[in-house]
Order: structure tokens, then sequence, then C-alpha cells
């Protein structure tokens, strides 16, 4: 059975998924590898997604 979010659960995703979007943006910057930036990518995709699910 799926777990319900409740709105605490939305604003820790939102802030975890802010945190990505600064590492993302650093890895960019400096150079990182190709595969850190696209880790990176699919967790945010994904926790944007777990938002959406939540909110609607």
């Amino acid at each position: 059975m799926k777990r319900i979010l409740n709105k605490y659960d939305v604003l820790k995703l939102g802030h975890k998924l802010h945190q990505l979007q600064k590492r993302l943006t650093r890895a960019v910057e400096n150079g990182y590898p190709q595969n850190k930036i696209e880790e990176r990518t699919r967790r945010i995709r994904r926790i944007q997604e777990e938002i959406r699910q939540a909110s609607a």
C-alpha cells in the first residue's frame, strides 16, 4: 500500500529538492563527470514526481 504523504513530508521533499538543485548547479559549474550530473538530474525528477503525486 502506498504511503500517504502529509504536509510536512511534502515540505521535507521540497527542502531536499532545493538541496539537490544547488548541488547540481555546483556540479555543472565545477565540471563534474557527466554520470554524476545525470544521477542528480534523475533524483531531482524523482522527487518532483513524488511532490506532484502528493499534491494531487
